[in-house]
């Protein structure tokens, strides 16, 4: 091959490499990560009653605090509560001991059991049952949390949310660089915000006898805030 055919030979081959692999050479791999943002009306309230005392001993200790849980349980009857509505989440009988004079020293048995009430956000029935607990003699202490019954639904529409983010991201990039967004091949969501809930502390104790409004009041003023809820995907696409 002449000196001459030699340059316009490599040429070709060049030209015919890269139409053959043309596509190869104009796709672009973009990686973003998404982020989206929802805010919820929460349809849910969760309460969590502790009943909690101690007792000289174990035995007192396991008998009382088991009568005291079903007085309790039999008092919300009048709720059209069922004993079965209360799901045990918390249990310890433990010896109870405090320090004193640089030494621990037993004081007691502590009987404690945690119960949990799932609702329908229904504020003017929690904070009669809220009232009427703070009256008992073993008065229990309540904490609240409220939230999303349908959780799925929430996610989906935070998935969306965030998904939809990273696509603009990626059109940006992919449009600056003369391209097209074609397809995701890849999609991972953090999975952190698997539990749409607020919480909101309301100890019983701190009720005084004699105020019959507390629950009329309460029912008026807890106004719940929304429940606002982020969530992050690490988009991968292919522009071409």
């Amino acid at each position: 091959m002449s000196q001459y055919k030699r340059p316009f030979f490599i040429f070709v081959v060049i030209l015919w490499l890269y139409q053959k692999n043309k596509r190869r050479f104009l796709i672009m791999e973009i990686n973003v990560i998404g982020q989206g943002e929802k805010k919820f009306k929460p349809n849910q309230i969760v309460m969590y009653i502790r009943i909690s005392n101690v007792y000289s001993n174990y035995q007192k200790a396991l008998l009382n605090g088991e009568e005291n849980v079903l007085e309790f349980l039999n008092e919300m009857k009048q709720f059209d509560l069922k004993i079965e509505d209360f799901k045990t989440v918390r249990y310890n009988i433990k010896d109870e001991v405090k320090y004193c004079n640089h030494e621990n020293k037993k004081v007691g048995v502590r009987y404690d059991r945690e119960l949990e009430l799932i609702l329908d956000f229904n504020i003017e029935k929690m904070s009669k049952i809220i009232e009427f607990s703070s009256k008992l003699k073993n008065a229990p202490n309540i904490s609240i949390k409220y939230g999303l019954q349908d959780t799925r639904t929430a996610e989906m529409e935070l998935f969306a949310d965030a998904y939809s983010n990273a696509k603009r991201q990626a059109d940006l990039i992919a449009s600056a660089a003369g391209l097209k967004v074609v397809k995701c091949i890849k999609a991972n969501v953090d999975d952190s915000c698997d539990n749409y809930y607020r919480s909101s502390g309301y100890k019983c104790a701190v009720m005084k006898e004699g105020c019959s409004r507390a629950s009329e009041i309460l029912a008026q003023t807890y106004i719940p805030e929304d429940i606002v809820v982020e969530q992050e995907i690490h988009c991968v696409f292919i522009a071409e």
